[in-house]
Parts: C-alpha cells; structure tokens; sequence
C-alpha cells in the first residue's frame, strides 16, 4: 500500500499537468464563446475571431450551413397564398355547383375571375359608375383590385311551371309573356349558389364579400353568357378583410 504522502509517480504529474491544460484550454475556449455571443463574432477552436460580425451571436461554418438548410426547406405564407386562394376558389365553385336547385334543374353559371380580368373588371365598373352617377359602383371598383380572385354566379331565366305567383303573376304562363321578368325559383336559385360558396370561404377562413355591382358590371360585360342576374364574390387573405371599411372616393 502506498504511503499518502509519498510524491505522485512520473505518469500521475504528467496526467496532473494534462488536466491543468485541458482545463485552461476550455477556460480560453469559454471566454472566446462568450464575446464571440456578445459581439456578434464567430470564433475558431484555438479561441480566434475568424468571421465578420453578425446579428444572432455565435455562428460556426456549420451553423451558417445548416441555417441554410433550413431556409431553403421552409415555405412563407406569402409566396403561397395566390396558389391557396385559387384553390379554395374552386371548392366555392364547386359547392355552387353542387348547391339545391328548384326542381333539380340547373341552370346556374359559376365562373372564375383572375389577375388580369380582374383588372379589366375594375376599369369597366369605374365606366359603368361614372355612366350611371352609382358611386359605390366606383367605390368597389377599386376595392376589388384587393382580391386574388373573383367567384361569379348567375343564373339563366326559366319558368319552372309551378304557379306559384312568387313573380307576381297568376301563372307562369302569363309571367312568360314578359321574358325581362325573371322567375323567382331562379332568383332563389342563386341565393342558394351563393350561400353554400361563401360557406366554403367562411370554412376555410378566406375574406370574403358577396357584391352585387361586381355582377351588375360582369352582366353589362356578358362574362356569363345567357345569365340576367349575376353576383361576384371577391376574396382574399390577409391580415383584415378588405371589403369592408370601404372608402368611397367621393363619398355620397
């Protein structure tokens, strides 16, 4: 058994003196790390400034690398969002589509307006506005130019032959003597259309606005062909619905 106090052999100084080393080398080391945090500067291993200054604190060559990694495999909302709206814009269509139609005929139009025809949209409601002395035809002129897409509905005029007198005719036969005088059932019709599309952008937490001057506009145009009674909902996704608060540019 070896005394205590007998002197360390060789090998154990030698294992003494690498501790200290290690030790003072993770102390340089610490140091280094810690200003190269707060100056913004990364360091190497032997505890030397090798970067120019940066923002986030301490970057190695392997940090910046994997940064970058992880910057090309992340998606922003911003760049995709034309793309989603376009896709929530067909299932609108789709549910306009698939909506209740009196007495299971179908005579409902549903279209799609984009980039450039929203533009050309925009210019003939300011025409139509400055025409007809509407302002909030103008107003919504503008507005629309806030959306990345247009959902348009109508409807073709057809009696359905149930007598109802909702037109304000006795029958339907007397009603057709007056082709301008749209059936009720096909008014309902669009109503119906238009409900079960908003619905969709509701659920999918898309802005939306149901605006009859868009249709009116779109009716003087013939973008539904055959259709008298047209509506256009706007959409679109961002921080606040843009078709309300609207501001007309002379107001009333």
């Amino acid at each position: 058994m070896k005394h205590p106090c007998a002197s360390p052999s060789p090998t154990s100084r030698m294992r003494g003196w690498r501790g200290i080393e290690s030790y003072a080398s993770n102390k340089v080391l610490g140091k280094a790390a810690r200003k190269a945090t707060l100056t913004g500067e990364a360091c190497s291993l032997d505890g030397r400034s090798n970067s120019p200054p940066g923002r986030f604190g301490l970057y190695t060559s392997s940090r910046r690398h994997a940064h970058d990694q992880l910057s090309t495999m992340l998606t922003n909302e911003r760049t995709t969002r034309t793309e989603r709206l376009l896709a929530v814009a067909g299932e609108m269509m789709t549910a306009a589509r698939t909506a209740p139609k009196g007495k299971g005929i179908d005579i409902v139009e549903v279209a799609l307006a984009t980039g450039e025809t929203i533009g050309l949209l925009s210019k003939a409601m300011l025409e139509f506005g400055a025409r007809t002395g509407l302002k909030f035809i103008s107003r919504d002129a503008l507005n629309i130019l806030h959306a990345e897409a247009i959902v348009l509905i109508g409807t073709k005029q057809q009696a359905q032959g149930l007598n109802c007198g909702y037109c304000g005719f006795d029958s339907c036969e007397e009603k057709c003597q007056f082709a301008d005088v749209p059936c009720s059932l096909n008014t309902v019709d669009v109503g119906i259309a238009i409900g079960s599309a908003c619905a969709v952008a509701a659920d999918h937490r898309v802005d939306s606005r149901v605006m009859f001057s868009v249709g009116r506009v779109a009716l003087e145009l013939d973008l539904l062909p055959g259709c008298n009674n047209i509506y256009g909902i706007p959409i679109s996704c961002s921080s606040k619905n843009p078709f309300f608060d609207r501001i007309a540019p002379s107001p009333t």
